[in-house]
């Protein structure tokens, strides 16, 4: 191929376009893992989850914020995630209201509004999630459409 028709091949190239369809074709793993972060206790941040169970008006007293941490550990049992940090997680329901949508404006997070009034930076990847989504989920699928439309091997 020479250098001219590579430079036409490239043009009919809408990267944005192609973007986000890629994020809205992939948005189930991009919320899996937010799932998996939010299960760990962790902001988008990397940080944990506040106000931490000690630290929440809810409770009382310290034993009771106590009582509860350690209620939550028993029914939702997960050693990476610190025992007072929130992992949002009671029925489901906030979990299965997550849901992500892009558009040439940026990404869009969805959630249940009492959630996301009261906790925030938990929609979003950590670097980490944000990382292994890029290069096993995103990457993968939007070199693939360029393959396709260029017929260039990218890998």
């Amino acid at each position: 191929m020479y250098i001219d028709e590579l430079r036409e091949v490239l043009q009919r190239v809408n990267i944005l376009d192609l973007t986000v369809q890629t994020v809205n074709e992939t948005s189930k793993e991009f919320v899996n893992l937010n799932k998996d972060q939010l299960w760990d206790g962790k902001k988008a941040t990397g940080a944990d989850i506040t106000p931490s169970y000690l630290d929440d008006p809810y409770f009382k007293s310290r034993k009771q914020a106590e009582a509860y941490a350690s209620w939550k550990q028993r029914i939702t049992p997960n050693s990476k995630r610190n025992k007072y940090a929130p992992n949002l997680f009671i029925n489901g329901y906030y979990y299965a209201s997550l849901q992500i949508g892009v558009s040439s404006s940026g990404i869009m997070y969805a959630g249940w509004g009492e959630v996301l009034d009261r906790y925030e930076d938990t929609l979003g990847l950590t670097p980490e999630h944000q990382t292994g989504y890029n290069f096993d989920t995103f990457l993968p699928v939007i070199a693939n459409k360029i393959n396709e439309l260029t017929g260039l091997a990218l890998e």
